[in-house]
């Protein structure tokens, strides 16, 4: 009994090490923050796969590009002309 119980079990540990080995494991370059800065397509490519789920939001190659376009739109200066928004008052006669 003792034989055919062990014999099963090395069977289904077997099968579970064949089964794994079927499934290929992808290692992709991790670019860091400077990298997705400074190429524009770079950049533009891994948003894309986090967004549409290619890569998994916590890759570490998607937070760094969600932190390059956050420092990239903090360093675009949009300047506002504030005479534009000032509102005249009308001077009071003495």
């Amino acid at each position: 009994m003792k034989k055919i119980v062990l014999g099963t079990l090395v069977g289904f540990i077997a099968l579970n090490f064949t089964a794994c080995a079927d499934k290929k494991v992808v290692v992709e370059k991790t670019y860091t923050i400077e990298d997705f800065t400074k190429n524009k397509d770079l950049r533009e490519k891994y948003f894309k796969k986090c967004k549409n789920g290619e890569i998994h939001p916590d890759n570490l190659n998607c937070i760094n590009v969600k932190k390059a376009r956050f420092r990239i739109r903090m360093n675009t200066k949009q300047t506002v002309d504030l005479k534009d928004y000032i509102i005249k008052t009308p001077k009071k006669e003495k």
